[in-house]
């Protein structure tokens, strides 16, 4: 009843615990999360505050300072960058030069080739020539102004043979084909030559030319009517050449195309690069000013760098000079405690020599002077009988009354100790020098470490103030590079209005974003999006597992509702009213409780009565055991005895050797007296089965079931046991032990002697 008690409080409480816990776990919606609130004004409060190089946590003296050879090379590295840009554009421009005069070549020999087509197709196949792209010489081939030519001699001109200004015009037909089919038609009109382009044509060419001419038409005299293969071999040349006539037209307008593409490419290309360039020379505007203020600064600011280093390498050299001195200091204190150790090791030594001899306070005397050293006037030395320091003075009373004379060794005395004190004394002595000599030079150490820490302090003032003067002209020198102008290129997605929502005036009323943040924020948009489209899904889920749980929720309820009525219903049957069941549980409790507290004196009563009792068993059982102990003391001392007895015998033994007739005589006593002892052993089995029965029934606090064999058994017989005379006891004592040492084989014990042992 009790434990059910406990438990049903136990579970209410917990459960109201559980209940506190969800309520307070429960988010309000109209506050914001602490951590929000706390990120929001941090983010207010640092919004803008970018520390500059002249506030007093800048470090001076940094290895990371701008000099001129770090400005030099980022003037040169500037410059490169801006000749490489150019220069990349230029070889690309170059490349798109090369590649128009190499079309230009082309498209005028392809124009030779539609000629001699437009020669053989008929005028109504016949298109127009393809535009020639001129070429500028002198805007598009600037280096030809600059070119250099190798020089001639007027004698090596002459020298030359002079060449005809133009060949010899020599008619090559295009193809057999045109030979055959076309050639009795028409003269080929591709090869026009004019008498102004010739001044000056022999005689003997125009003959060959006439000749040539003769042999083509004798040819052709034959056949004045075509075949039909000649005609179809006709049309399909025609129709050949007039597709061939397209597909140079085509080739042409493509290279057009793609040159035009190219140099659009390259002209959008060259606003970027135009707009990069002006931005280095902007920036090299720029190092240029810092490396004037850097160059006007050098020379103060390598002086007080110098003197801050030169101070610092003091300052190590002195700390490396006090860390020598206290090294030896370390090593002569070292020096000093073992000497003394040596000392008392000596005296220690020494004292065990003399600790029994009669003369110990004389020996002590002499070992215990102390050393004086030798003064200028003085020709002799002289020494105090004081103690040292070391060991104790000799006590008045242990002193001697008789004075003795140091120099001399009295009468009885040992000379070998006597010596060994002088020996002694002057090891000790040598030891104290070396402790005066080591104390001395710790003097010394100490005097100078004592100057070098005052220099050292000195030293670390006159550094604090060269690094302070530095400080202040770095901060000066740092201010002067922060007011130089700097040319930012920002897109205006980098820049954020706070305030209004239309562009200000300024600039300088809006927040500037780093490129790499911004472009975090960015990506952080996207990663939010996902977020939230999770936490969508997310809700989702939870609203559907909401409805599920407001479903279960009301039907709990409902549940909870019909359980009470019920409940209720059948307290009313059971008690006519409303009762809680705890309280219940606390009303049945309570009349237990007073009844357990009405019978609390009987059952008193009952408990003290049995306790009483067993009290007097526990008594009773005590006397006997004590008694029993008693008994087995006895028997422990007369076994004492019998082994004193025993020992005597052996001593016996060692002595005399026993004649035969005695040994016989021993051994009849021998075996009466292991009879007699094993009747003793089996009375003492007995006692022991009783003496275990008791120890068993005292366990159990029972009452005792054989106190008479007891009594039989502890009163023994003195008729078994006739002890005979002192002097036999002692021979045939010894007898057997002779016989024992005569005979190989052991002695066999029965069975019941072997248990006394186990």
């Amino acid at each position: 009843m009790l434990r059910k008690y406990i438990s049903r409080k136990a579970r209410l409480k917990e459960r109201k615990k559980q209940w506190k816990i969800i309520h307070q776990e429960k988010p309000d919606a109209s506050v914001n999360h602490i951590h929000d609130i706390a990120a929001i004004e941090e983010a207010k409060r640092t919004i803008g505050d970018y520390k500059l190089k002249t506030l007093s946590t800048f470090d001076s003296l940094s290895e990371e300072r701008d000099t001129l050879l770090s400005k030099h090379r980022e003037l040169f590295n500037c410059w490169k960058k801006l000749y490489y840009l150019q220069e990349a554009f230029n070889e690309r421009l170059k490349a798109v030069r090369t590649e128009k005069e190499q079309l230009y070549a082309q498209v005028i020999s392809l124009i030779k080739t539609l000629r001699e087509i437009h020669a053989e197709i008929p005028s109504r196949s016949i298109k127009a020539f393809p535009y020639i792209p001129m070429l500028n010489t002198d805007a598009e081939f600037p280096e030809k102004k600059i070119a250099l030519e190798k020089y001639t001699i007027k004698e090596e001109k002459m020298q030359r043979p002079r060449l005809s200004l133009l060949p010899e015009p020599i008619f090559i037909c295009p193809d057999e084909e045109y030979e055959v089919l076309l050639l009795d038609e028409e003269f080929p009109e591709t090869i026009d030559i004019s008498s102004e382009e010739l001044p000056s044509v022999s005689e003997k060419k125009i003959k060959l030319d006439s000749i040539a001419q003769d042999d083509t038409s004798l040819l052709h005299l034959s056949d004045d009517s075509d075949s039909p293969w000649e005609l179809e071999m006709k049309a399909a040349r025609v129709l050949r050449r007039i597709y061939e006539q397209d597909c140079i037209l085509r080739y042409i307008q493509t290279s057009y195309e793609n040159l035009d593409k190219k140099l659009d490419k390259l002209e959008h290309d060259r606003l970027d690069i135009v707009a990069e360039n002006v931005n280095i020379n902007l920036f090299l505007l720029t190092l240029r000013q810092e490396y004037i203020i850097l160059k006007e600064y050098e020379t103060m600011e390598n002086m007080l760098h110098d003197k801050v280093n030169r101070k610092i390498d003091e300052i190590i050299a002195i700390k490396q000079k006090i860390q020598e001195i206290t090294d030896k200091a370390d090593s002569k204190m070292k020096e000093i405690t073992k000497l003394r150790n040596q000392i008392k090791d000596i005296t220690s030594e020494y004292m065990k020599n003399i600790s029994e001899d009669e003369f110990r306070n004389f020996l002590c005397r002499i070992f215990k002077k102390k050393y004086k050293e030798l003064k200028e006037d003085d020709e002799t030395t002289t020494t105090t009988e004081t103690t040292s320091d070391e060991t104790n003075s000799v006590d008045s009373k242990e002193t001697e009354f008789i004075y003795f004379d140091v120099n001399t060794c009295p009468a009885k005395c040992d000379k070998e100790l006597y010596k060994l004190a002088f020996s002694m004394r002057e090891k000790r002595y040598a030891c104290e020098h070396k402790i005066k000599d080591a104390q001395h030079i710790m003097e010394t150490l100490q005097k100078e470490a004592e100057i070098q820490t005052k220099k050292l302090k000195i030293i670390e003032n006159d550094l604090k103030a060269h690094k302070d003067d530095l400080k202040l002209f770095m901060l000066e020198k740092q201010g002067k590079l922060n007011n130089v102008d700097v040319t930012v290129t920002m897109k205006l997605h980098q820049l954020q209005y706070l305030q209004e929502s239309d562009v200000p005036t300024k600039v300088d009323d809006c927040v500037v974003f780093d490129k790499k943040k911004l472009s975090k924020l960015y990506a952080r948009i996207q990663e939010l999006h996902e977020e939230t489209l999770e936490l969508y899904a997310k809700y989702k889920r939870s609203r559907t597992h909401l409805h599920r749980i407001k479903i279960d929720c009301n039907h709990m309820s409902v549940n909870n509702k019909k359980l009470k009525s019920e409940i209720k219903q059948r307290i009313m049957e059971k008690f006519g009213q409303n009762v809680s069941v705890t309280e219940l549980y606390e009303t049945i409790l309570r009349r237990m409780v007073y009844d357990i507290k009405a019978d609390l004196n009987e059952t008193t009563m009952q408990f003290s009565k049995r306790t009483n009792e067993i009290k007097e068993c526990y008594a009773e059982e005590l006397i006997t055991f004590k008694n029993m102990i008693r008994e087995h003391t006895q028997k422990l001392s007369f076994m004492t005895l019998l082994v004193e007895e025993q020992s005597k015998l052996k001593k016996l033994l060692r002595q005399h050797i026993a004649s035969g007739e005695k040994m016989l005589e021993l051994e009849k006593t021998y075996k009466n007296d292991i009879i007699k002892l094993e009747r003793i052993l089996k009375n003492q089995m007995r006692q022991k089965h009783l003496f275990q029965e008791d120890i068993k029934n005292l366990k159990l606090k029972t009452k005792l079931q054989h106190p008479i064999q007891f009594r039989d058994i502890m009163s023994w017989n003195d008729r078994d046991i006739k002890p005979e005379s002192e002097e036999n006891y002692d021979e045939n004592w010894q007898n057997d032990e002779v016989e024992h040492t005569k005979s190989d084989e052991k002695p066999e014990f029965p069975v019941d002697a072997e248990d006394i042992f186990d």
